[in-house]
């Protein structure tokens, strides 16, 4: 079993290796920024968000990076409890320009791009932080020390209601 997933890891890292070509189109944000994190203490956004039916936008979520590769930090984010896919996942270097976003820290950022938007209707999407047990210590969200510098930890997650209305109002 070991060794199948081995290899069936090894023949993705190639198909992704192969698929991603140098040259390709970068992938940017369409439409409007709906936020996962905020101030929890804001009124405005907050945590409900109002737009019309078919209009595009994006979410962002990323974590900064304390020492570990990029696959040790888990980003879900879910629309009404399904997993969604990011379009991409750029590890950003500390104070270069992505998405018009610049960060102190190298970060990791996924995109997650609804070009076409969503059908009318109220939508809850979270969007969870987890990072390695080690990194969490490191950048002051939990007390240390860890029995497994390695093993996920959650250090957040935010909900938010998107309210999608037809076009011309509720």
């Amino acid at each position: 079993m070991r060794a199948r997933l081995t290899a069936l890891l090894a023949v993705s890292l190639v198909v992704g290796l192969v698929a991603a070509p140098a040259g390709a189109k970068k992938v940017e944000p369409v439409g409007e920024l709906i936020k996962l994190f905020y101030d929890q203490d804001e009124e405005t956004p907050g945590n409900q968000w109002t737009i019309t039916a078919g209009t595009p936008f994006h979410i962002q979520h990323g974590h900064a990076m304390a020492g570990y590769s990029q696959n040790a930090y888990l980003l879900p984010v879910t629309v009404d409890g399904v997993l969604i896919t990011p379009d991409v996942v750029e590890v950003q270097p500390a104070n270069k320009e992505l998405w018009g976003f610049t960060y102190d820290n190298k970060n990791l950022q996924r995109l997650f791009n609804f070009h076409d938007g969503l059908e009318v209707g109220t939508y809850v999407i979270t969007g969870t932080w987890f990072v390695p047990c080690g990194a969490a210590v490191r950048l002051g969200f939990i007390e240390g020390p860890c029995v497994k510098p390695n093993e996920a930890q959650e250090i957040a997650s935010f909900t938010l209601e998107l309210t999608v209305e037809a076009p011309g109002g509720p």
